[in-house]
């Protein structure tokens, strides 16, 4: 089974299978969402945050940067700061987390620049972190 056909069977089993038991958080969800919590982590594929923390839909607002960097903000900055304002001014978020973990590629890039030839846009986002090492 290809990566897609898995995806597309997973769609319908939720639609089956998980959709129907949670309607009412799902139609509550449509017209209202208010998380506490901002997580922003890295975008990783091995662990799904919502997994990690054991929250269910709606509880936490999720941004999903290379190696869980935050850049620092400016006016004219979109993505990070965008979401960050967002959670922050419209959804009045209580706490944000800023959570990394072992064995980051993104970060082992920063820290061997020379491999990142291949990969320019990422060495632009790394150079974020740059003052940091």
């Amino acid at each position: 089974m290809s990566a897609y056909d898995n995806i597309a069977r997973g769609v319908l089993r939720f639609r089956r299978r998980v959709f129907p038991q949670r309607r009412a958080v799902y139609e509550s969800l449509a017209k209202h969402q208010a998380p506490q919590v901002l997580f922003i982590g890295c975008i990783d594929s091995r662990v799904a945050p919502a997994d990690l923390c054991h929250t269910g839909p709606g509880e936490m607002f999720v941004e999903r940067t290379p190696g869980n960097l935050v850049p620092v903000y400016a006016e004219a900055a979109v993505g990070v700061s965008a979401s960050i304002e967002y959670a922050v001014v419209a959804l009045e978020v209580a706490h944000i987390i800023v959570c990394g973990h072992s064995d980051c590629g993104a970060l082992k890039g920063l820290m061997h620049p020379e491999k990142l030839q291949v990969l320019p846009a990422v060495g632009r986002w790394l150079s974020h972190a740059t003052e940091a090492l």
